[in-house]
């Protein structure tokens, strides 16, 4: 990223400035920098908005969201998915679009709002047991990690199979990419792996104590 950053500049190529500031922020995020993902993020926003790119800034939005959420701010969080909402309805951005109901769900569910998060999660949460059924497992894994969070706060009982599955997709998808002895390292160095494998043993770890 920083070499394309570098390239990028050096020709006013502002499409690939951003692209590189988007990879800065969401490897600042898997660091846990957020202060560092806010900035890129907003940085990337600036020139998505100046030349145009409303999927990019939709996509951007949608992950600067998500930095306020992990920083405990559901305020901005929702802020964030209003602004990216009118420019996802425009765009054929199906996971995207499905990324976006989830995180807003989930800002409502932090914002004291228990009903209208589960509102917004059933009709998602259909749709996952529907057409996006269809999809590879792993390109739904973060949308539903946020509905499973919804669910478990509200005590659905949804929620405990949904995490069961989370985990088994998440084994799955490391095994996919990497060989035996990389596969830890990898699922904690991704964010939503490593907080589904964390909340799977918790889980089992409160079955155990009783």
């Amino acid at each position: 990223a920083q070499r394309m950053h570098a390239l990028a500049q050096s020709i006013g190529a502002q499409a690939a400035v951003a692209s590189a500031l988007f990879s800065f922020a969401r490897a600042a995020k898997a660091r846990g920098d957020h202060e560092a993902a806010l900035r890129w993020h907003e940085q990337c926003l600036t020139i998505e908005r100046a030349v145009g790119d409303r999927r990019m800034a939709a996509v951007n939005l949608l992950h600067l969201g998500g930095v306020h959420l992990q920083r405990g701010d559901a305020q901005a969080a929702l802020q964030c998915c209003m602004q990216a909402q009118p420019l996802m309805e425009t765009l054929d951005e199906t996971l995207h679009a499905g990324e976006l109901v989830a995180q807003l769900a989930l800002c409502q569910l932090r914002l004291g709002q228990p009903d209208a998060a589960l509102c917004t999660a059933n009709p998602l949460l259909q749709r996952l047991g529907g057409e996006l059924a269809e999809r590879p497992p792993h390109e739904t894994i973060g949308m539903r990690w946020m509905c499973q969070q919804v669910l478990q706060a509200l005590g659905d009982a949804r929620a405990t199979g949904l995490l069961e599955q989370l985990h088994t997709d998440v084994q799955a998808r490391a095994i996919e990419l990497t060989d035996a002895p990389d596969r830890e390292r990898l699922i904690q160095a991704l964010p939503v792996f490593r907080d589904v494998v964390a909340a799977y043993a918790q889980r089992g770890g409160s079955n155990a104590a009783v």
